[in-house]
């Protein structure tokens, strides 16, 4: 998701309200687990290239899945 203007605090507030929604969907004809998902978080800072933004979230995902899923990182 991109958010321009947003400061890391107003992503990281969007991103957890996202995954708790993602937390209370449930499948009412069938029995499925409860869905999660981990989120990495990274803003930009003059001068950062793109690849260096996306590398900095995907480092922040792979600190929440390490962390033990389910989490909102922040780079």
């Amino acid at each position: 998701i991109v958010l321009p203007g947003a400061s890391c605090e107003d992503a990281r507030g969007i991103n957890e309200r996202l995954a708790c929604a993602i937390r209370e969907q449930t499948a009412s004809s069938i029995n499925l687990p409860t869905a999660t998902v981990s989120i990495g978080i990274a803003t930009y800072e003059a001068g950062m290239s793109a690849t260096a933004l996306c590398a900095a979230a995907d480092g922040a995902l792979y600190e929440a899945k390490r962390q033990g899923r389910d989490l909102v990182m922040v780079a």
